[in-house]
Order: C-alpha cells, then structure tokens, then sequence
C-alpha cells in the first residue's frame, strides 16, 4: 500500500511538474499572458521551499530551515508581484 501512495505523490509530481513548465512556456509565448510567468515560477518556488522545510522538520538535525523559508518567501513574493503587474497596481 505505501509504495502504491508513493507511485501516486510521483505521478501527480510529475504531471504538476510538466504542466507548470507547459504553462510557462506557452503563457511567455501568447500576448497579453506574460504576467502568468512569474506567478508560475512562484509557484515553483512555494512548492521546492515546502517540500524542503518538510523534509528538514521530519529530520534531526533543524539547523538548515532557513533556506526552505527564504525560497517560500521568495515564491509567495514572485507570484504577488506578477498577479499586482496583471491588475496594474505596480
């Protein structure tokens, strides 16, 4: 049963993971879409930064959380700024 859930958490990856690049390429591709990129690589970093502090909580050693919480932050920063350049406030 643990290696079917671990099959499924891979598959559902990698169909994140190829869309979200689709997606970029095609919305840096069309016009009036480009303001989807940076959201899209914000995302990016959310989830990378997510699935880095959760395997840092799960360890031992906790010294290293910092770095999953600078590319969090980074993410959620990225994709603000490009949903604020969609709707013109900056």
């Amino acid at each position: 049963m643990k290696q079917l859930i671990k099959l499924l958490v891979s598959l559902v990856f990698l169909v994140w993971f190829t869309g979200s690049v689709v997606l970029m390429i095609v919305s840096a591709k069309t016009g009036g879409r480009e303001w989807l990129v940076p959201v899209m690589l914000g995302q990016f970093f959310f989830v990378f930064g997510t699935v880095g502090l959760i395997a840092i909580v799960r360890s031992d050693d906790k010294r290293g959380v910092w770095l999953p919480a600078l590319f969090i932050a980074a993410g959620v920063l990225t994709a603000a700024g490009g949903v604020l350049y969609r709707y013109g406030i900056i």
